[in-house]
C-alpha cells in the first residue's frame, strides 16, 4: 500500500504535453481520499476511479470497450464506469512498468510490489473476470498471494 503522503503511478506512458494522451494506473493519494486511478484516452475524458481506497493490493484491470467506455476492476469485481466522449485513438506510447513513462522520462515511481502485468485488446468483462481468477488460483497455489 503506498503511503498517504506519496502519488505513485504502477503502469502508465503519456505525452508530456496538454492534452495528455496517455494510459496510466495510478494510486492516488489525494487531501480527503484514495482512489485507483485508470486513465485511458484523451485525459481527463477517459479517466475511471474506484474511489475510497484503503487497500490496493489485489488485481486491477483498466478496461476500454470501445471508443466511449472505461471501467475499473478490482480482484475480479467491476468498481467503477465511466462514459466518456474521447473519439481519438492511443497514440504508440512505450509503457513503463513501475512508474510512468512522461513524454519519455520516468516519473512518479510506484512502491507497489508488481506480480503479473498483462495488456490485452477487447476483453469483455466476463474475460476479465476470468483472467483475475486465473491469477488468483495461480497465485494462491504457489504461495505468493498477497492480497
Amino acid at each position: 500500500n503506498v503511503p498517504t503522503s506519496n502519488q505513485t503511478f504502477d503502469i502508465g506512458a503519456q505525452k508530456s504535453s496538454a492534452n495528455y494522451d496517455g494510459l496510466a494506473l495510478q494510486l492516488k493519494n489525494g487531501a480527503s481520499k484514495n482512489q485507483i486511478l485508470g486513465r485511458t484516452g484523451l485525459y481527463p475524458q477517459g479517466e475511471v476511479y474506484e474511489n475510497t481506497v484503503s487497500d490496493s493490493r489485489g488485481v486491477v484491470s483498466v478496461v476500454s470497450q470501445g471508443l466511449s467506455l472505461r471501467k475499473i476492476f478490482r480482484n475480479g469485481t467491476l468498481k467503477s464506469t465511466a462514459t466518456t466522449t474521447t473519439t481519438e485513438v492511443m497514440p504508440n506510447f512505450n509503457l513503463f512498468i513501475g512508474s510512468l513513462n512522461n513524454g519519455g522520462g520516468d516519473y512518479s515511481y510506484s512502491n507497489q510490489r508488481i506480480q503479473f502485468v498483462a495488456i490485452h485488446e477487447g476483453l469483455s468483462d466476463a474475460e476479465v473476470a476470468t483472467l483475475h481468477t486465473i491469477i488468483d488460483t495461480f497465485e494462491t497455489a504457489i504461495g505468493r498471494k498477497t492480497w
